[in-house]
């Protein structure tokens, strides 16, 4: 199996998304500041420069997290597990379940974009308030 890299090296502000793009959606959706912000850090929340912070290269699948270094990285570990039978898999910040939401992304490398994975989290908690 795949064995993810323990140390961050490169691109942290690629893997954490920014507040901007939490405050966008939640603005355009009416849902309440600092929400989607709040579900990231608890589905994806690493420890990044002293705080914790949702981490868009996440992924969960029975029980196991990993927290890659690189959203190639990421798409990778997501083929193995689909090469082992595994289909129920959360992806990016907001863990998004590739399983119960097959059409949610384009593709893997869409679900991986914080922006994309943050704007369907979003839509969707919208139309489950609605």
């Amino acid at each position: 199996m795949f064995k993810v890299m323990q140390t961050i090296s490169f691109c942290m502000t690629c893997a954490v998304a920014s507040d901007k793009v939490f405050k966008t959606y939640e603005e355009k959706y009416a849902i309440p500041p600092k929400l989607l912000q709040a579900i990231a850090q608890v589905e994806s929340g690493r420890h990044v420069n002293g705080k914790i912070s949702p981490w868009s290269w996440t992924i969960q699948a029975e029980g196991k997290s990993y927290y890659c270094s690189s959203k190639g990285q990421a798409i990778q570990v997501v083929k193995e597990l689909y090469q082992q039978g595994i289909y129920n898999i959360d992806v990016g910040c907001m863990q998004i379940n590739l399983k119960y939401h097959p059409h949610a992304f384009a593709n893997l490398s869409e679900a991986l974009e914080p922006e994309r994975n943050i704007a369907y989290a979003a839509s969707y908690l919208r139309n489950l308030y609605d």
